[in-house]
């Protein structure tokens, strides 16, 4: 533990040293200032941040206006009769500070009013920039809560799977998401129709990455 790998600057060098590593280097959990001045963070040095998407703020897609937008409460409600031609979506941008080609964590803040869960489902692509047009969607269905419901309108955290990186992701990739009820389980990802009857609100929808930088060194190169 503490300054390792400290390796001297030239002789007449401004700095004292070219580069500086600081904490348990031989485990692989250290912060180390380059010799540009750069820090970067490795190992349980880095940092989680969220990449933000308010669900209320969002584009709603829905024909029969199975969601609606219920403004006293700050919310998007999705209706038991919501399907796949219901959604809402949005889109989030990969910031500077993510360390590159680690998964992201999807997750959504909702309140829950009873132990069943709602079919939630999300639909994704990530567009690679300088690359072409990503078409497809991939489905994925929720993973589990954050939080135990006990009793009254709990405010939920719910998981996703991870989001791998495709080949070539890098800094400012866009990340298309669509945010389902899947009451009729038309996914088929589901072990059957919703459980939850009414309307249920959701706040939320966003990611966590991993970050090592403060930023980027380059404006379009990590």
């Amino acid at each position: 533990m503490g300054l390792k790998n400290i390796t001297q600057a030239p002789p007449g060098s401004v700095s004292q040293f070219a580069t500086l590593k600081v904490g348990d280097v031989d485990g692989g959990d250290y912060t180390e200032i380059e010799a540009d001045g750069t820090v970067v963070n490795y190992g349980n040095a880095t940092t989680w941040t969220d990449e933000l998407g308010s669900l209320l703020t969002q584009r709603i897609e829905s024909p029969a206006s199975k969601i609606v937008l219920n403004i006293a409460e700050g919310s998007t409600d999705f209706k038991d009769t919501a399907d796949l031609t219901d959604y809402v979506v949005l889109s989030l941008q990969i910031n500077h500070p993510w360390e590159l080609l680690t998964p992201i964590e999807p997750h959504f803040h909702w309140w829950q009013a009873q132990a069943a869960i709602p079919n939630w489902l999300m639909a994704y692509r990530w567009q690679v920039n300088g690359e072409a047009k990503t078409e497809s969607w991939t489905q994925a269905k929720y993973e589990g809560n954050v939080f135990t419901y006990e009793s009254g309108t709990l405010n939920q955290i719910t998981d996703f799977p991870l989001i791998t990186p495709p080949a070539g992701a890098g800094l400012s990739d866009i990340v298309q998401i669509r945010f389902h009820r899947d009451n009729n389980n038309d996914s088929t990802l589901f072990t059957g129709n919703d459980p939850v009857s009414g309307n249920v609100g959701t706040m939320s929808f966003d990611v966590h990455k991993k970050d090592n930088t403060g930023g980027s060194r380059e404006e379009y190169e990590k």
